[in-house]
C-alpha cells in the first residue's frame, strides 16, 4: 500500500497541528474502551506542549 500522501500530508502539518491530531486520536481511542475523559485539567496543556516540543 502507497502510503506517501499519507507522509507528504503530515511532514506539510505543523507540530501543534500534529500533536493535536495525535491528541484527539488518543482521545478517541480513550472513549472507544470506555475510558473517562478529563481534556479539563491542571495536565492538559502540559502534555500537549510536551507532544509539540518533541515533534
Amino acid at each position: 500500500m502507497d502510503r506517501s500522501l499519507d507522509l507528504q500530508f503530515w511532514q506539510a502539518q505543523t507540530p501543534a497541528a500534529r500533536a493535536a491530531a495525535a491528541w484527539e486520536l488518543a482521545l478517541h481511542a480513550m472513549k472507544v474502551e470506555g475510558q473517562k475523559l478529563e481534556q479539563s485539567g491542571p495536565n492538559t496543556n502540559s502534555v500537549v506542549k510536551a507532544a509539540v516540543i518533541q515533534a
